[in-house]
């Protein structure tokens, strides 16, 4: 399921069953890359496809997804009491 789409890319996964999300291009649908959670650092990473280059325009639409979720997870986490 598509969960955003922006100018150039789009970011698919299932938002309550995965903390991975695949990122693709939008006019080709060509994988980019992938959005998920690394506990380690307790925020969202872009793990991106070899070879692939990126904007920043695309790149601030990836941090911005990453900020999203992270905060989407945090309000998931207090409405269960964590």
């Amino acid at each position: 399921m598509i969960i955003k789409k922006c100018r150039y890319i789009q970011f698919e996964g299932e938002e309550a069953e995965t903390d991975i999300y695949l990122v693709s291009n939008i006019r080709h649908n060509s994988p980019l890359g992938r959005v998920e959670f690394y506990a380690g650092w307790r925020c969202y990473v872009f793990v991106p496809i070899e070879g692939t280059d990126y904007a920043s325009d695309c790149l601030r639409d990836i941090a911005a997804f990453c900020d999203e979720r992270l905060r989407a997870r945090a309000a998931l986490r207090r409405e269960k009491g964590e």
